[in-house]
C-alpha cells in the first residue's frame, strides 16, 4: 500500500522534490553556460576554475564577449569586481582574463544574439541559485520540527541536510516496527557478516 506522508513529512517531501527539480534546472543552465563559453570564449575556463561563481558571472553579465573585455581593459574589469566588493579577484586576475580575451579563438559571428543568450543563461542561473537557497532555508526550518531529529543527528557522520533528505523520503520513522522494514523500503537486504 503506498504511503502518503502527512503534516510536516508531506511538506518535507514536497519541498525536497522542488529542490531536486530546481537543481536539475540549475545544472542544465550551468551546462549551457559552459557550452556558450566553449563557442565564444573557450579560454575563459583557464582563468576561472568555477565559471558559475559570483565573480565570473558578474563579469560575464556585464561584459561577456572577449572583444568587450579587451575594450574594457584590466583596470575596467578590476573595477567591476571592486564595485561589487568581491574577494578572490584583483588586478592580476583581470590582466589574465584580458590576455585570454586578446588571444581568444572563439566565434566572432552572431554576437548580438550571443549576448542575449548569455544574459538569459545568467538570469536563469541566478534565479535557480536563489530558489535553491530558499528551499534549503525552508527545509532547515522544517527539520527542526521533527520530534526526534536530535537523536538522529547524534549519529556520527550525519548532518541536518542528509537527515532531512532521508526523512523527506521515508516520512515518519515511528511508523516502522524496527530496522528491517526501513532496509526493505530502501531496497536493501543487509545481513550481518
Amino acid at each position: 500500500m503506498p504511503y502518503l506522508p502527512e503534516g510536516i513529512y508531506a511538506e518535507l517531501r514536497n519541498i525536497n522534490n522542488l529542490r531536486l527539480m530546481n537543481n536539475e534546472e540549475k545544472t542544465r543552465f550551468t551546462n549551457r553556460l559552459n557550452r556558450w563559453l566553449d563557442i565564444y570564449f573557450p579560454e575563459y575556463g583557464t582563468v576561472f576554475k568555477d565559471v558559475s561563481g559570483v565573480g565570473s558571472l558578474l563579469l560575464l553579465e556585464q561584459v561577456g564577449l572577449p572583444k568587450d573585455i579587451v575594450e574594457l581593459g584590466a583596470g575596467g574589469v578590476n573595477n567591476v569586481w571592486r564595485e561589487a566588493k568581491l574577494r578572490g579577484t584583483g588586478l592580476g586576475k583581470a590582466q589574465r582574463i584580458v590576455s585570454a580575451a586578446q588571444h581568444s579563438v572563439g566565434s566572432s559571428e552572431g554576437l548580438d544574439a550571443a549576448r542575449d543568450e548569455l544574459r538569459w543563461i545568467i538570469r536563469s542561473l541566478k534565479l535557480y541559485t536563489r530558489q535553491e537557497e530558499e528551499y534549503l532555508a525552508r527545509l532547515d526550518a522544517l527539520g527542526t520540527q521533527i520530534p526526534y531529529i536530535d537523536n538522529i543527528l547524534a549519529i556520527k557522520g550525519l548532518g541536518i541536510r542528509t537527515v532531512i533528505g532521508v526523512m523527506a523520503e521515508i516520512g515518519d520513522i515511528t511508523r516502522f516496527n524496527g530496522v528491517k522494514p526501513i532496509q526493505k523500503l530502501a531496497g536493501l537486504a543487509l545481513v550481518e557478516d
